[in-house]
């Protein structure tokens, strides 16, 4: 049942041949399975001829096992000849920390990846069904995990998803495959930890085919959740969407199909869905005609001028220092990128200098925020948009492009 063309077969759904494979390696018993399966299936399998492996380990620094998983993990790679990247990150412990530890552990994965990288992640049968209950249980739209998208540059590939754990296992036994052991997998403190240690295996005993008929109910689910997906792209078009929203047409439709073009705008943002109950204030607030900025998950909804915008939830100011510019066509900063062309009649750009408005700043007259407004800038991006100064005296606004 576990085999190399597992792999294959998974890689050969793709639309692109991968350049190279990265295996999220943990240590773990189900990411050492993977890495060996993603070996036997470059060496055994033509079409993947070439390909290079290598390896990527997180030391979330949270156990006090991690630096020992992380020499475990460079200690294998070594004996496998596989090249092994360790991203070491620092998880805030405020909030939800599995969350915390999962962002982190993702935005690692995407600062080693490359176009042309394949991800490989070890989720097998048993953690979906774990997810799909967990985000049954809490109300999510999306229950399930994908068994591939994007992940910044390159694609995430999950091609254990449909194989039981006890089949991993029984494989890594006949491999004679040593794998660490997690503690924290066994504190039942954790929801997914319950689920798994106390929930299901009642479930199992109960019923002897409860897998089999959770696997149909998941793939049912998936079936239901493209179509809604499908209806939500129609409606995001009539808005005008995915990058901002025209409210007075997303109010045309009943509530039910707000939220689900709500959900479709973000994750057309790249944004993650928001909990039903945040949708519910947000379309309370629309609704009352209130002017709005407010924080929804991870991202602000904002209106202007009759749109909602998605944002991301701390927007960088300009520097407060001033910056000198000598003419460059392009100039980056942590609040956006400014650019400029050459124009008749314009200002000699080596003699300015870039800052952000003063409060009651004036420009030949007029208040800088008034030319702000008329130029169109709203207002999370006024202190983000800078003034162009002959020394520190203000000339001109800078002409304006949105930014996200």
């Amino acid at each position: 049942m576990v085999h190399s063309d597992l792999i294959a077969g998974a890689l050969q759904e793709l639309a692109a041949a991968p350049q190279r494979l990265v295996v999220a390696l943990s240590g773990g018993l189900d990411s050492l399975v993977l890495l060996d399966l993603t070996l036997r299936a470059v060496a055994e399998q033509p079409s993947l001829a070439g390909c290079e492996v290598s390896a990527v380990h997180v030391n979330h620094g949270l156990a006090d096992q991690a630096d020992a998983w992380e020499a475990f993990c460079a200690e294998l790679c070594t004996r496998q000849g596989v090249t092994l990247e360790v991203c070491r990150v620092i998880v805030p412990e405020s909030g939800n920390l599995e969350a915390n530890a999962r962002e982190a552990r993702y935005a690692a994965f995407v600062s080693r990846l490359r176009a042309g990288d394949v991800l490989l992640l070890a989720h097998h049968f048993d953690d979906q069904l774990e997810t799909w209950m967990f985000r049954t249980l809490r109300g999510d739209a999306v229950r399930g995990m994908p068994a591939h998208r994007r992940l910044g540059p390159a694609l995430l590939l999950r091609p254990l998803l449909d194989v039981p754990r006890s089949a991993l296992s029984a494989y890594a036994k006949d491999q004679d495959l040593t794998a660490l052991d997690d503690p924290s997998n066994l504190d039942t403190r954790f929801s997914r930890n319950l689920l798994r240690h106390d929930v299901l295996p009642r479930l199992r005993q109960h019923d002897s085919g409860f897998d089999a008929r959770a696997r149909t109910a998941m793939l049912l689910d998936a079936e239901r959740g493209e179509l809604i997906g499908a209806l939500g792209e129609l409606d995001l078009m009539a808005v005008e969407g995915p990058q901002t929203i025209l409210l007075s047409a997303m109010l045309n439709f009943e509530s039910v199909r707000q939220q689900n073009l709500l959900r479709r705008w973000f994750v057309a943002q790249g944004r993650t869905q928001p909990a039903r109950s945040a949708l519910t204030q947000l379309l309370t607030e629309l609704k009352a005609g209130r002017r709005l900025d407010l924080r929804v998950g991870d991202a602000r909804v904002a209106l202007h001028r009759g749109r909602l915008h998605l944002l991301s939830a701390e927007l960088p100011g300009f520097p407060q220092e001033p910056v000198s510019w000598r003419g460059e066509p392009r100039l980056s900063f942590a609040s956006g990128l400014l650019t400029a062309e050459r124009a008749p009649g314009g200002v000699w750009a080596a003699q300015l200098m870039l800052r952000p408005a003063r409060r009651g700043e004036r420009i030949s007259g007029r208040a800088a925020r008034d030319l702000l407004r008329e130029a169109g800038v709203p207002p999370w991006d006024r202190t983000r948009v800078p003034l162009l100064c002959a020394g520190d005296k203000p000339v001109a606004v800078a002409a304006y492009g949105p930014t996200g």
